[in-house]
C-alpha cells in the first residue's frame, strides 16, 4: 500500500487496472483472508456505469472517464491495414466523415472496371438507398461517424424512420 503506482511492477499494474481474469487473488481486510478474482478497476467502473440507471450514478463515475484519441489510429478505429484500403479514393473512415449527401454524391461518381461492376453492383445499390433515404429524412447533414449518443431526439427518430423504411417490410398493418 506503500508503493506508488509508477513503481509497482507491469503486471501488478495490469492486474489493478484490468482484473486478474478470473485468477483468484488472496485478499485481507481487518485481520480476515478472503479469496476471489478481482474485477479491476477500468472493468469496475465500466460496468458499474453500463448498469445503472440512476443518473446521479452516471455522473458521479463520469469523473473517471475520457476520450482520447488512439495514437495509432489516430481516432479512426481501425487499424492501417484497413484504412489502406480505398474505394473511389476514400478509405472507410474518410466515407464516413463525410456528410451524408456527400457521400451519396460520392457513391454515385465512383467509376468501376466491368469486373467489378459484377462485384459492387448490389453493394453500391444499398449503400446508395440508404443514404438517399437519410437525405429524403433530412438527416443529409450528419455524417455516419456520429455516434449515436450525440444525435438529438429528433435526429434519432428520423433514423429510426429511415431505418424501417429501408427495411423493405410489406403487408404490415398501422392500427
Amino acid at each position: 500500500m506503500d508503493t506508488p503506482f509508477q513503481d509497482l511492477p507491469e503486471a501488478t499494474k495490469n492486474a489493478l487496472l484490468y482484473g486478474t481474469n478470473g485468477e483468484a487473488l488472496t485478499m485481507s481486510y481487518k485481520g480476515q483472508k478472503h479469496e476471489a478474482p478481482f474485477e479491476g478497476l477500468v472493468n469496475n467502473i465500466a460496468r458499474r456505469y453500463e448498469q445503472t440507471e440512476s443518473q446521479w450514478s452516471m455522473y458521479d463515475l463520469d469523473r473517471f472517464m475520457k476520450d482520447t484519441v488512439c495514437p495509432d489510429c489516430h481516432g479512426a478505429r481501425l487499424c492501417n491495414e484497413s484504412l489502406a484500403v480505398t474505394v473511389g479514393g476514400y478509405s472507410i473512415y474518410d466515407f464516413t466523415m463525410l456528410p451524408i449527401a456527400k457521400a451519396l454524391d460520392a457513391v454515385n461518381k465512383f467509376q468501376f472496371t466491368a469486373k467489378e461492376q459484377i462485384i459492387v453492383h448490389q453493394i453500391i445499390k444499398e449503400i446508395n438507398a440508404r443514404l438517399s433515404f437519410l437525405v429524403n429524412v433530412g438527416l443529409d447533414y450528419l455524417t455516419l461517424a456520429r455516434s449515436a449518443g450525440t444525435l438529438s431526439g429528433g435526429e434519432a427518430q428520423r433514423i429510426r424512420l429511415a431505418t424501417q423504411i429501408g427495411s423493405g417490410l410489406v403487408g404490415v398493418m398501422y392500427i
